[in-house]
């Protein structure tokens, strides 16, 4: 349990694609005159780095603005027992550094009391930053359709970017890429009925073959009412 609440680390958040020339972050090691006092850095083998959570600022463009109080409760018990086991991304932002991905172990690492967090060092632009933090955004379990349609909608038109390319992002087939981008042509009713999980991705396809738009809420209304499943409303 305390394994699934500490994330899939990095390699879950970018997903299989490979970085590419427009995304690649530079990683030569990033040199710091900062006393040792004062950031605390320390050197691992694997890149990792101790760093004082109190130089570490939280990256106020990133899309994810609410974090549940009681998951982050649970999850800053769950790094008093066993420690930061993935460490956050960040970038330097003069003496300090910005969060870049992680910021949810970062805010429970702080409400557990922690002095140090475990961290990768890599400077990233601006646009770099900002697709990272979507991207992260989408990786996160609790999201709903509308949510991740809304998430993907996003990614594409501030980052230009293709289906393919988003489905290489987010380490999911182009077909559900494409399927979840149709949720948003729905009736803003049925997108409430998503968004609350009262209908699942199953039940929005059905309704996306019904062509009146009036037919598509009824029909949704009924499947809520009577707690239809995705056979029965087809």
């Amino acid at each position: 349990m305390a394994e699934n609440k500490l994330g899939k680390g990095l390699g879950a958040l970018f997903g299989d694609f490979a970085l590419d020339d427009e995304l690649t972050p530079i990683n030569e090691p990033v040199k710091h005159t900062t006393k040792q006092t004062e950031s605390t850095e320390t050197n691992t083998d694997d890149g990792v780095q101790q760093i004082a959570i109190a130089m570490i600022d939280n990256n106020i463009n990133q899309p994810r603005k609410v974090f549940n109080q009681d998951d982050l409760r649970e999850l800053a018990e769950s790094i008093r027992t066993y420690g930061v086991i993935q460490p956050i991304l960040i970038t330097p932002v003069g003496n300090r550094f910005m969060i870049v991905a992680g910021e949810r172990r970062w805010r429970a690492a702080r409400m557990a009391g922690l002095v140090e967090i475990p961290a990768i060092i890599k400077k990233f632009n601006q646009k770099q930053i900002a697709e990272i933090a979507i991207i992260e955004n989408l990786q996160r379990a609790d999201l709903n359709d509308m949510e991740l349609a809304l998430g993907i909608k996003k990614l594409m038109d501030e980052h230009k970017l293709t289906q393919e390319k988003v489905a290489e992002r987010l380490s999911k087939p182009r077909s559900t890429i494409a399927n979840t981008l149709r949720l948003l042509s729905l009736p803003a009713e049925v997108q409430q009925f998503i968004s609350r999980k009262e209908l699942s991705l199953g039940h929005a396809i059905r309704l996306l073959g019904v062509n009146d738009q009036q037919k598509q809420i009824n029909l949704a209304r009924r499947a809520v009412d009577e707690n239809l499943s995705v056979r029965a409303l087809g």
